[in-house]
């Protein structure tokens, strides 16, 4: 799949469905984006991105494409082909589908510095560790 820029490049694109006000709102280097994401959408879902997104992008949706990078936007563009799906996403969906994914439960992974083992254990620190746990067996009756 080409790249945003790839396709700005070879099409010196310009985007006449975003009106002046939301081409002036844009950062630098996005005015185009937009246009581009709103074609590829188009594309990726033919009949069905037009008709329920409309032929000129919302307010919603330019800020937020604005914003992402080129990176992210393409995430995004694959995980909708990756998914096979019938109809496009909506905004929080692929601004979702933009994001690296996270492992279910990914906390219970994590291990808190205070448990990670920081060095090896000398011989001696061994010794003093193993007569304290007997000392303790000890002192409980175990």
């Amino acid at each position: 799949m080409k790249s945003i820029n790839q396709v700005l490049d070879k099409t010196n694109l310009q985007n006449p469905r975003v009106s002046s006000e939301q081409r002036q709102a844009l950062p630098n280097g996005s005015k185009n984006k937009v246009a581009v994401f709103w074609m590829t959408m188009s594309r990726m879902f033919p009949g069905v991105w037009l008709s329920t997104c409309g032929a000129k992008p919302c307010e919603p949706w330019v800020s937020e494409i604005a914003v992402l990078s080129e990176a992210q936007i393409n995430q995004g563009l694959e995980r909708c082909k990756k998914t096979a799906r019938k109809f496009p996403p909506n905004l929080g969906e692929f601004l979702e589908l933009c994001r690296p994914a996270k492992r279910e439960n990914e906390a219970m992974y994590r291990i808190s510095e205070s448990h990670q083992i920081t060095k090896q254990l000398s011989e001696e620190e061994k010794r003093k560790g193993s007569a304290w746990a007997k000392s303790m067996k000890a002192a409980l009756g175990a």
